[in-house]
């Protein structure tokens, strides 16, 4: 996936059952994720959250979430790749990785100087 600076960035995201391929009620779920430039790095460059906005279930029964990252987040990104994970924060046993991977970030070609 690509990200380019300064612009808004949505993605729907579904969780399945990976025994029969069948959508899992995300009802009340949460999520928290990080966005960082190395993995090693000591500071995020930002972090979105199911109270921030960054997250919100758009159909709980269908198991779909959107990430959203703003204008302003996107603007933070630097260009290349960004790495991120995805955890679920209202488990019982405490956060649940759910996914994670690295994001492409370009710089756009049209925009206003």
């Amino acid at each position: 996936m690509s990200v380019y600076q300064g612009t808004f960035y949505a993605r729907v995201i579904q969780f399945t059952d990976s025994s029969d391929n069948t959508a899992v009620d995300i009802t009340g779920w949460t999520f928290r994720a990080m966005f960082r430039d190395a993995v090693s790095d000591a500071d995020d460059l930002f972090e979105l959250t199911t109270g921030n906005g960054g997250f919100t279930i758009t159909d709980a029964t269908g198991a779909q979430v959107r990430m959203s990252l703003s204008p302003e987040q996107t603007l933070l990104l630097p260009v290349g790749k960004v790495h991120f994970d995805v955890l679920r924060t209202d488990g019982s046993n405490g956060d649940t990785y759910l996914f994670g991977g690295t994001i492409r970030v370009r710089q756009p070609v049209t925009r206003d100087e």
